[in-house]
Parts: structure tokens; C-alpha cells; sequence
């Protein structure tokens, strides 16, 4: 493998853009990396999408999201087939085939720039590359991080030389299906330092005129309408002496420009996409968003309990599974029944403590940072 003087020089991370985590676990692990003593030019982050057709990569995103917003249950059920066993070998050398043609000038950016170290925060690079070393390709150290809390069958191929999951019970489950345990870590999911806890919450709800003594929500929209969210709004009028919320919108203009018309009887904040998510999430007591793997484990670093709710089937209802049997998240999904955990939570803080004590067990707030410090184990290990 391209290897010089006993460490690594060269790290390409390829992530891909059918789905935000992967993008956001491949900077957490290029800023930990920089802030470990690589240089930033020997680090290249890439959307492996990028090196495909502007139809494949087009093609590839608006397949996935497409189903996720009007086939959801579908999507469920092909996310559930392709980790059954028969089915998966059946489909794998279809897939393989298509991948590979569409992954030609991925592959050969990968042998000619001889990267030290890659690594996949998605399957199609872990796939395309892991099949071309097992092909006798020179290709360097390959970790695959797994970025949901369940790794189905995509994740895992010949050639992989290391694995990075989210947790014990996922590598216990790769480990059921065939891999060595010396190959995996279970380190978490890699955030970035601003996702650590920073204890300002006094200083940030004065910023935005909010009570310190209050139950502070931080409300995001991506999983739900706009009459949902105006039904959790008006709902948290029963308790507009106890509460407090921030309204994330993101890209709905829409929705951000009718909720911030209106008015409320308690403190309440409107936002479209912000760039300061962490300093929102170190304010707030409960956040309200969709589990993924990215959002929990930022939200679990910064110390805030979520209710999770309108889980994607398939690797967002796997999520939740394994949440919610840790205990580390409350679920709900209709509006009413969101207002209902929160009025549970504001009779009673020791629910919000309870899932706080869960979050600093199972999260891994310096992952990104273990990870570039665990490079010359890896590499080492397969010399």
C-alpha cells in the first residue's frame, strides 16, 4: 500500500450527498485530522458522487429522496430486503456492476493520487474501492465509518481493512456477520468541537431575551408540515409559563415567514437556516428532530435530550430502535403526542437527567479526535 516513513502523509475522505451525515461526519473527521498536525493540504474531502456522471449523481440523490418524501414505507421495506442475507447476494453483483462503471474516475483519482489513508462515510465509495484492493488494485488503508447506529449489509466488503461504528452493539453486529472484531472500533460518531458542551446557556438565552428559568426548546422542522408545526406551537400555549422555544426552519421560506408572523403568548424565537446550531443547542433543555445519526450524536455531545419523531424507515427507524432500547431519547409523533412529553418533562426534571446520564454513556463527544489519533494503529495493524 502507499505508505511513507511509518506514518500517513496522504488522507482522502469521500462522503456522498444522499444524505447530510455522511457530509458532516467527513468534516468533523478533516477538521480533527488538520487540528491533530496533518497538514490541510495532504487532506481531501470529496463527494464521491462528483467523479460520476452529472445523470448518475442526479440520479443517485433524487432516487433516494424521492422515496424518503413520497414512498417512505417503501423505501422501509428495500432498506429491510437488502440486509437480508439471500436477497443482498442475489442483488450485490448487480449493484457492483453498476457502481463500478459509474465509479471508473473515482477509481482512478484513488490510483493516481495514491492516497495513504481513505476513508467512507458512505457505502458507494466502500464498495467501489473495497472490491478493486480485493481485485489486487493498490489501494490504500480503507476504513469504512458507519454512520447510523445499525450497519446493514451495504457497509460491509471484501477489502475493507478497518471499520469505524457508532456503538458496542454495532460491532457486535458485524461481527455476527463475518467480521473480524480486530477490525472495528466502536468510537462514535464524529462530531465537530463545536457539538461539545460549552456550559453558555445563561449568556445565549440572555442574547435572545430568553428566561433562564424556563424549559428551553429548540424545535427543527424536517419532519413536519407547516399545520404540524403550528399545532405543536399553539399546543405549547398550555404551558406558555413554563416554556420557551427556538424554531429552526431551514430552507422552507414558507414556513419560516408564516410562523415568524405570528404571535405568541410565550417566548418564542424564529429562525430560517442557521450556522449556529451549536450555540442554539447549548441553550436549550430539548431539542425536537428526526433521528439521525448525525443529529443525535450532536445532539447527545452538546448534553441535550431529544424527542425524536418522524424517523425515515429503514436507517432512521434502526436508529431509533437502538435509542430507544439505551433509553436515550424520547419518542413521539404526532403533535399532540410531542406536547405531551414535553408537559411530562416540564412536571418533572428528572426525566431530562435521566436521558442526559444515558447521552455521556453512550456518546463519544472526541470521536472525530480519536479517530485521527487512531490512524497509526490502523495502518500499522495492516502493514
Amino acid at each position: 500500500m502507499p505508505h511513507h516513513s511509518g506514518f500517513l502523509l496522504k488522507i482522502l475522505i469521500l462522503h456522498a450527498s444522499a444524505g447530510e451525515g455522511h457530509r458532516r461526519a467527513a468534516i468533523a473527521v478533516e477538521s480533527a485530522l488538520i487540528r491533530s498536525g496533518v497538514s490541510k493540504a495532504d487532506v481531501q474531502v470529496a463527494d464521491a458522487l462528483d467523479f460520476g456522471s452529472p445523470f448518475f449523481k442526479k440520479s443517485y440523490v433524487d432516487f433516494y429522496y424521492w422515496f424518503i418524501k413520497y414512498l417512505p414505507v417503501m423505501w422501509g421495506v428495500f432498506y429491510a430486503l437488502l440486509d437480508h442475507p439471500i436477497v443482498y447476494r442475489v442483488f450485490y453483483p448487480v449493484r457492483r456492476v453498476y457502481n463500478a462503471w459509474h465509479g471508473r474516475k473515482l477509481l482512478k483519482h484513488v490510483l493516481e493520487s495514491k492516497p495513504d489513508w481513505i476513508i467512507c462515510t458512505h457505502f458507494f465509495s466502500a464498495e467501489l474501492l473495497g472490491h478493486a484492493k480485493t481485485s489486487g488494485k493498490n489501494i490504500g488503508h480503507l476504513l469504512v465509518l458507519v454512520t447510523d447506529f445499525h450497519p446493514v449489509r451495504v457497509w460491509m466488503h471484501s477489502g475493507i481493512d478497518s471499520y469505524w461504528v457508532l456503538s458496542e452493539d454495532a460491532k457486535q453486529t458485524l461481527i455476527q456477520r463475518g467480521v473480524d472484531g480486530g477490525q472495528v472500533t466502536a468510537g462514535g460518531f464524529p462530531v465537530l468541537p463545536e457539538f461539545q458542551k460549552t456550559g453558555d446557556r445563561n449568556s445565549i438565552l440572555k442574547k435572545y431575551q430568553f428566561d433562564s428559568e424556563r424549559l428551553t426548546i429548540l424545535l427543527t422542522t424536517g419532519s413536519f408540515g407547516l399545520g404540524e408545526q403550528e399545532r405543536i406551537l399553539d399546543g405549547l400555549a398550555s404551558l406558555q409559563d413554563k416554556v420557551q422555544c427556538f424554531v429552526v426552519c431551514g430552507r422552507n421560506k414558507s414556513l419560516f415567514e408564516s410562523l415568524k408572523s405570528k404571535k405568541y403568548v410565550y417566548p418564542v424565537q424564529v429562525f430560517g437556516f442557521v450556522d449556529f446550531m451549536p450555540e442554539l443547542m447549548d441553550a436549550s433543555d430539548l431539542m425536537v428532530a428526526k433521528p439521525g445519526g448525525a443529529t443525535t450524536a450532536e445532539a447527545m455531545a452538546k448534553g441535550v435530550p431529544m424527542i425524536a419523531t418522524g424517523a425515515i424507515p429503514g436507517q432512521e427507524t434502526e436508529n431509533l430502535k437502538f435509542l430507544l432500547k439505551e433509553k436515550a431519547v424520547f419518542s413521539a409523533e404526532t403533535p399532540e403526542e410531542i406536547i405531551c412529553v414535553i408537559a411530562s418533562v416540564v412536571g418533572d426534571s428528572n426525566l431530562l437527567n435521566e436521558k442526559r446520564r444515558v447521552c455521556e454513556r453512550i456518546c463519544n463527544p472526541r470521536a472525530a479526535e480519536d479517530l485521527a489519533q487512531a490512524r497509526f494503529k490502523l495502518v500499522s495493524a495492516h502493514d
